[in-house]
């Protein structure tokens, strides 16, 4: 005859019936409720009108790393071909890393005349940016500084005299090196405008979710 244990019966029982409540609460727990969606923000970003050439093999990652900067600061560019036509584009920049003869460092862009009605032309120097001991971290910041003023001032927008503003006409390395790679807030405003008053500013569409 098989021996019964109370207190093992008594323990399986418990845990039964503690399983059968809890099973229980489970079933009669309401559904949770789902939260409405959220309207689905977009920005859309205004056709590219700063057209930059391909660059050489010296100054390729540098050159990528200048154009996006670029986008970064709402200045949408991309790579096309030089002989690339757009009504959009107000300017095309060049980068070219061949030393210049003589060439200060206050010229290491130049703004090119151009045909009658043509965007301006801004050639970026960048072997003139580049110094013995000037790591790459720091000489890929005057590229940038460089592309993004040169590119500024050709699209109309005037120079600043605040020292630490990217439109700052510096004298020399150091200075350039303090000067910040974006526009003081005030030519930040400047910059603002005339991508308004041109239409070139991204636009934030708001579209309502899709029911289900």
């Amino acid at each position: 005859m098989k021996t019964v244990y109370p207190h093992s019966l008594t323990v399986v029982l418990s845990a039964a019936l503690a399983g059968l409540a809890l099973s229980t609460v489970i079933a009669e727990q309401p559904a949770e409720s789902k939260s409405p969606a959220l309207p689905l923000v977009e920005v859309i970003p205004p056709p590219p009108f700063v057209i930059a050439e391909p660059a050489d093999a010296g100054t390729n990652a540098v050159a990528a790393a200048a154009i996006q900067w670029l986008n970064d600061n709402r200045i949408a560019a991309v790579f096309a071909d030089r002989n690339a036509t757009d009504a959009a584009v107000r300017c095309r920049v060049r980068f070219h890393h061949a030393p210049a003869a003589e060439r200060d460092y206050k010229s290491a862009f130049e703004i090119k005349p151009t045909a009658e009605g043509a965007p301006p032309l801004v050639v970026i120097y960048t072997a003139a940016l580049a110094a013995p001991g000037v790591a790459p971290e720091q000489y890929q910041r005057r590229v940038n500084k460089e592309t993004l003023r040169g590119v500024l001032l050709a699209l109309g927008i005037e120079k600043c005299v605040f020292f630490l503003c990217n439109l700052y006409e510096h004298e020399d390395t150091d200075a350039l090196d303090r000067k910040s790679t974006n526009p003081c807030p005030p030519c930040q405003g400047r910059v603002e405008e005339w991508l308004r008053n041109n239409d070139l500013m991204p636009r934030t569409v708001v579209r309502e979710p899709e029911q289900p």
